[in-house]
């Protein structure tokens, strides 16, 4: 039951996603007036804010369940971010058109002047950063537990190379010692061997001697 409840939660959530997916492609693909271009610029900004503060939340828990930061990069390196990026550069286009040809305008000077102010604000240098609080902060969070999770990946293989290198070591110097205790038996055993041959040719000798005759 559990499992069919998560299945049914599951296609529906993806349901809603690609229903989300499929409007934003028809506003996309329609002309989008500026102030809903706009609209959708905020929406945006806001999506990844919520998504940062979630992955913050699970990493200042030490969770080992990272989904929410899952999410958070997925929507940094996926289509959320790119439709932010697409959308400020058509409201940069208009703001560059109008600076140059106001005159041509059907909107008031007044509207456009709020335009103008919208588009710098939320479309301005760096206002990625500047018109969220969360977003900065969990990309750095996670480049940093990245690098921290390589600095402990190369502290431990650097440590088993040490251990590695160490048994090689205690290995040599018992494989050492144990062919200098050979050889030392081998020089004993010769000098043994040696030592009875001298022995056997002093007896000899003794024994060839002839006794003195009266």
């Amino acid at each position: 039951m559990k499992f069919t409840s998560r299945l049914s939660q599951s296609i529906t959530i993806y349901g809603c996603l690609a229903a989300i997916g499929l409007f934003c492609s028809l506003l996309i693909a329609q002309e989008i007036s500026l102030e809903n271009r706009i609209d959708l610029i905020k929406t945006t900004l806001s999506t990844l804010d919520t998504s940062a503060a979630e992955c913050i939340d699970q990493l200042n828990s030490r969770s080992k369940n990272e989904s929410k930061c899952v999410d958070f990069m997925a929507h940094i390196d996926g289509q959320t971010t790119t439709d932010l990026i697409s959308n400020c550069n058509v409201a940069r286009s208009w703001r560059e058109d109008y600076a140059e040809n106001s005159v041509s305008s059907n909107e008031s000077a007044e509207t456009n002047l709020q335009r103008m102010r919208d588009v710098e604000f939320f479309c301005g240098e760096n206002f990625l950063q500047k018109r969220t609080t969360y977003v900065s902060a969990a990309f750095e969070l996670l480049t940093d537990k990245q690098s921290q999770a390589f600095s402990n990946l190369s502290i431990s293989r650097r440590i088993s190379e040490l251990q590695f290198i160490n048994v090689q070591d205690k290995e040599r110097r018992s494989l050492q010692e144990s062919m200098l205790l050979q050889n030392q038996r081998q020089q004993s055993e010769n000098d043994n061997r040696r030592n009875e041959l001298q022995r056997e040719l002093i007896r000899q000798q003794i024994n060839s001697v002839p006794y003195p005759q009266n």
